[in-house]
């Protein structure tokens, strides 16, 4: 489905989206794995030269993504999409936090109208509905929860139907 072999898709998405502790568990990983010799001659020179320790650590790996990325002509965007709902579907990532970043990606990022614009309508409604519900007593608390698990079902819906649509 991916470009990149699974797991590499994995970190490079994990990094780049600034999850916790990825460039900790990552250096340790590029010498467990075969993932040196997957990418290639280039990759593998970069890897054994680079400092994971440095102050430009963080800058120097996403530079080295994105630019892998792009000599392989891999719209980095899609792969971006492609892993949020993948992993929303699969339940590994979170619903609501997927749909917000998805909807994220298709307002503000050029080149994503593919993305339904349903991801921006069910974001700006849970917005909505947190921010009414902010402050309200425990019964209303109740009232919140529901509304959130029926929108949190209408994104796992959507989800799945496009996922099918851009893995195609």
């Amino acid at each position: 489905m991916f470009f990149f072999p699974d797991e590499v898709t994995d970190f490079f998405m994990k990094f780049l989206s600034k999850e916790e502790n990825v460039l900790v568990d990552f250096e340790q990983w590029v010498y467990d794995n075969n993932f040196l010799s997957q990418l290639g001659n280039n990759t593998y020179d970069f890897f054994v030269s680079f400092n994971f320790h440095s102050l430009y650590t963080e800058k120097d790996l996403e530079d080295f993504i994105l630019n892998l990325y792009q000599e392989k002509h891999v719209d980095i965007n899609k792969e971006r999409v492609t892993w949020i709902v993948s992993r929303m579907v699969d339940g590994s990532h979170d619903l609501i936090t997927g749909c917000a970043e998805i909807s994220q990606l298709r307002s503000f990022e050029k080149g994503n109208e593919y993305i339904p614009i349903l991801y921006v309508g069910y974001d700006s409604e849970i917005e909505d509905i947190n921010y009414r519900y902010s402050n309200l007593a425990e019964e209303e608390q109740t009232k919140k929860k529901k509304l959130l698990e029926l929108y949190k079902e209408e994104i796992l819906k959507l989800s799945i139907k496009f996922l099918d649509t851009i893995i195609e």
